[in-house]
């Protein structure tokens, strides 16, 4: 199944969906983090990267180890660099579903801010509304480790794909 697609190889066509997917998670998951007031908007779309994002780098790392055993890359100068491409790849992939989950969890858990005015609490003290009903620490702890996950994922991202790109444009 990550052989080929229509006869061609279908590593340099699945790695495409996850250079784009996966910084579109990276930057949902920024934004959706830290601004709470565009969170309503991105909720669902965020989200759905949350699951596709991940998706299309473990496509993208299966059909790899497929082209890897592909005979035309046997000789051992091909398969030393390709090893290091993969070792990118399969970091890449760990960082990704790290970044998934958390980005899951940030939006399952915090909502978006309402939009009802302050309000007088029980005891009559001003009440502002907040995102859900998720504490205050937790939205922050997500959010940071939301941001911290975005920012690694997205360094191996591109640490994989330079690899990538110079085994190809270099001739291997």
């Amino acid at each position: 199944m990550f052989d080929r697609v229509l006869g061609l190889p279908a590593h340099p066509l699945m790695i495409h969906a996850a250079v784009v997917l996966v910084p579109l998670l990276a930057l949902g998951g920024i934004a959706y983090a830290v601004a709470p007031m565009i969170r309503r908007h991105i909720r669902w779309p965020v989200g759905l990267l949350a699951l596709a994002g991940p998706g299309a780098v473990v496509a993208a790392k299966l059909s790899g180890d497929q082209f890897k055993k592909n005979p035309n890359m046997s000789a051992p100068q091909q398969q030393a660099k390709i090893s290091g491409h993969e070792n990118f790849g399969n970091t890449t992939m760990w960082w990704t579903l790290g970044l998934g989950v958390a980005v899951l969890v940030l939006v399952l858990l915090v909502r978006a801010t309402t939009a009802s005015p302050t309000r007088r609490g029980p005891d009559d003290t001003l009440v502002t509304p907040r995102s859900g009903s998720t504490p205050l620490v937790l939205q922050i702890i997500l959010g940071v480790v939301t941001v911290g996950l975005a920012g690694i994922t997205m360094y191996y991202v591109f640490k994989t794909g330079d690899s990538g790109a110079h085994m190809v444009w270099d001739g291997f």
